[in-house]
Formats: structure tokens, sequence, C-alpha cells
């Protein structure tokens, strides 16, 4: 993966996304350092793997089309992105993601 710099805006849409997964009792929050995963056939997102460290290996903590995002151990550490993204583009990508969770208004 390309390393991007993760903005502000895709950080807090994230959180997001895990808090309602959290809330809608749809497992935990993949945010959070506790090797839980969410997977619908919209995004995905899992949290850090604690695996073998010597077999390097970058697995996106977030999936979504052609956009991923990846951080340590939890996030806001260390975060890269695959591609740079507008807000504008970002909105579009969170809104899908959250009426993939709670259906659209």
């Amino acid at each position: 993966m390309k390393k991007h710099g993760v903005p502000d805006y895709v950080v807090v849409g994230l959180n997001v996304l895990g808090q309602v997964i959290k809330l809608f009792s749809l497992g935990e929050n993949p945010c959070e350092n506790n090797s839980s995963e969410f997977s619908n056939s919209t995004f995905s997102m899992r949290a850090y793997d604690w695996g073998d460290d010597s077999i390097i290996i970058q697995i996106p903590n977030f999936k979504y089309k052609d956009f991923e995002v990846s951080w340590y151990k939890y996030l806001g550490r260390g975060m890269e992105q695959s591609r740079e993204i507008s807000e504008e583009e970002f909105r579009e990508i969170f809104k899908d993601c959250l009426n993939s969770l709670v259906g659209p208004k």
C-alpha cells in the first residue's frame, strides 16, 4: 500500500463506524486493540493483528472498495491510507458504510 497521511475526518469517521458496530451489537469495536473483526457486503474493518511480527504483511484495518486504511495497534496511531481522499469523497464512503449498518433514512 502506498503511504498517504490520514486526515482527521477519516479518523473520526472510522471511529464512529466502530462505535456503531459496538452500539448495535454487531461485534466489538474494531478500532480498539481487541482483535475483533467486522465485515459486510459494503466494507470490512478489523483490529490490529498481533500475529508474528517477523512476518510483515500489511493487512488493511479498514477496506471499502479501492480505499484502505491501516493503523498500528489502535486507530489514530501510525496510520496510512491507500490513496489521497477528499472530505467529500470520504463523506460518501462514510454514509454508504453507515447505511450498511443502520439502513438508509
